[in-house]
């Protein structure tokens, strides 16, 4: 996705792959939060059951908490993908179409380096 976000030129602007992969990735990631919330509801209840260890109930509450983190951490990411693309579109490569000699943006300028 960082790729794909990261071309500016006018003529190869992947607006419409862009897009595609930004429904997929919305879908993955709702369905991953579910998938971690029922994890984290049975865990829960075999927790509330009293039926396993404390080092069992430490491990699986342990892995769940990862999950969530790990979770958190990339649709963060995607979500800065996403602010990062809309910025080198709108900030830098629109007004430039108008502008005199192109002069790279500094969004343009951290993306590559």
């Amino acid at each position: 996705m960082f790729a794909v976000a990261k071309r500016t030129s006018v003529f190869d602007d992947p607006t419409v792959e862009i897009q595609e992969l930004t429904a997929v990735i919305k879908k993955d990631i709702t369905a991953l939060n579910t998938a971690v919330v029922d994890l984290q509801a049975l865990c829960n209840s075999q927790n509330e059951s009293g039926s396993l260890s404390k080092d069992t109930t430490n491990h699986s509450t342990t892995v769940v908490d990862n999950l969530k983190n790990r979770l958190m951490s990339a649709t963060k990411e995607f979500k800065e993908v996403l602010t990062m693309r809309t910025e080198v579109r709108y900030n830098c490569l629109f007004p430039q179409l108008y502008s005199a000699p192109f002069r790279p943006c500094k969004v343009f300028s951290k993306m590559v380096a």
